[in-house]
């Protein structure tokens, strides 16, 4: 979706997803005069990456913009042929002069420099370059960061008293012919729109060396004034369909997520509630034994009343590290195939209700077994069936149709192929269909 969080395709308040949250890639760039005579530009080949940025920003004389107060989730670096590591912070905090203070090696200097290529520099002391190396020159691994907590208050830093104001836009910055501002902003729209508090502004659209490919850089806020501004980049790749935003290559275009709706809507063959037709559909991804799905499951039942027009799919999507998933997945083809719809509802609220018996063999029999003569069918023959290579086959499908549709955890909502996590607040996963049923020119 883009921690204060935003995120493509998904709420504020989510951030899960799975989408792009406020994360900056960084080079070393040269010394500016916003940087303390004391500290010096990290050298050429360490690269650090902030993630989960939440500050203000500054713009002086010549429009180069600064970090001023907030905080950040995280900061990690590399160096070149190294992987990356995660640096201990003695704090969370970003001073009002962009000073953010580490734990082993003092305190690290954020300035943006050069709006034009939207590029972070970070300035330390000289004496501890050479300290940052050396923990840096070990094999790393990836970045690893606390989910976002959907109910978790906003970092606590103070808050602007109005709507903000952005950087004027440069012509100079505007260097590409595709994809247009309007296309930028029909996309923005399309994922942040939902949040009529929400406003944003292209800064630029520039040539890479790539060619086709461009770099869109833009700021974004919340005109109430509750959250700071926060920038952030992307890159859209030549065939004007997708972008790279952070770690994630994404949807792009005016209408992002047709591709994945036609998809689903040719594939999703899972048991379904409500209307038979395809025109508004949500889709499911779910493992029986993933405990953040079972919390998804109150959300579910709540849409089945409050959109009695949408067809609510529930597609099978077992991950490797749950192994009675799997397992459970099959029973849940196979009660589908021998009961429908109906039973296999009544199947699966069963099992997420006994979900922890599924963590021993003897008990994922049980409670399998009984969950099938909850809905009315006879566990001899259930087991039989999901032993088949026909339904391990249909199993399989199903999680390939996820990572088709690039979800790639569990719980996920496909609104008419907008990906949501379905585990979210209900009332930010409504605000989000309902928005996505108007777009789509659904009559309710």
């Amino acid at each position: 979706m883009i921690r204060v969080s935003v995120r493509f395709a998904s709420a504020a308040v989510l951030i899960s997803l799975c989408l792009i949250g406020f994360e900056v890639a960084t080079r070393a760039q040269k010394p500016t005069t916003a940087s303390a005579p004391s500290l010096v530009p990290l050298p050429a080949e360490i690269q650090c990456l902030l993630k989960g940025v939440s500050s203000s920003m500054t713009a002086d004389a010549n429009d180069n913009v600064h970090y001023s107060g907030g905080s950040v989730e995280s900061l990690a670096c590399r160096i070149s042929g190294g992987g990356p590591k995660g640096i201990p912070l003695a704090s969370n905090a970003i001073s009002e002069d962009g000073t953010l203070a580490t734990r082993d090696f003092g305190p690290v200097k954020i300035t943006i420099s050069q709006l034009n290529s939207a590029q972070v520099q970070f300035s330390i002391s000289p004496a501890m370059i050479q300290p940052l190396k050396e923990f840096l020159g070990g094999s790393g691994g990836p970045i690893e960061v606390p989910p976002a907590d959907f109910n978790a208050p906003s970092a606590p830093t103070p808050a602007p008293t109005a709507a903000p104001m952005f950087p004027k836009p440069d012509p100079a910055n505007f260097t590409a012919t595709s994809p247009t501002t309007e296309v930028v902003n029909a996309f923005l729209n399309a994922s942040w729109g939902y949040d009529e508090n929400r406003v944003w502004q292209v800064e630029g659209i520039l040539k890479t060396p790539v060619d086709g490919v461009s770099k869109v850089i833009a700021y974004v806020g919340d005109k109430t004034g509750k959250t700071k501004p926060i920038g952030m980049q992307f890159y859209v790749m030549a065939d004007q369909k997708h972008i790279i935003a952070s770690d994630e290559v994404l949807s792009f275009g005016e209408r992002p997520f047709d591709d994945n709706r036609a998809e689903l809507q040719k594939r999703a063959d899972g048991p379904y509630r409500g209307s038979a037709s395809k025109e508004f559909e949500l889709v499911e991804f779910a493992d029986f034994q993933c405990p953040h799905c079972k919390e998804a499951q109150p959300n579910m039942e709540k849409l089945a009343v409050d959109f009695p027009n949408a067809r609510l799919v529930f597609q099978n999507f077992p991950l490797p590290q749950h192994p009675a998933a799997a397992g459970a997945a099959a029973y849940g083809v196979c009660v589908n195939k021998l009961g429908g719809s109906a039973a296999f509802f009544k199947y699966a609220s069963a099992v997420f209700e006994g979900q922890d018996g599924l963590s021993t063999p003897d008990g994922e029999t049980l409670t399998l077994n009984s969950a099938v003569t909850t809905a009315g069918l006879d566990p001899a023959k259930v087991e039989a069936c999901a032993k088949t290579p026909e339904v391990e086959a249909q199993v399989k499908a199903s999680a390939q149709l996820a990572k088709d549709v690039n979800v790639n955890q569990t719980p996920a909502l496909m609104v008419n192929g907008r990906q949501i996590p379905a585990n979210a607040p209900y009332e930010t996963l409504k605000q989000i269909i309902l928005y996505q049923e108007k777009l789509d020119g659904i009559k309710q």
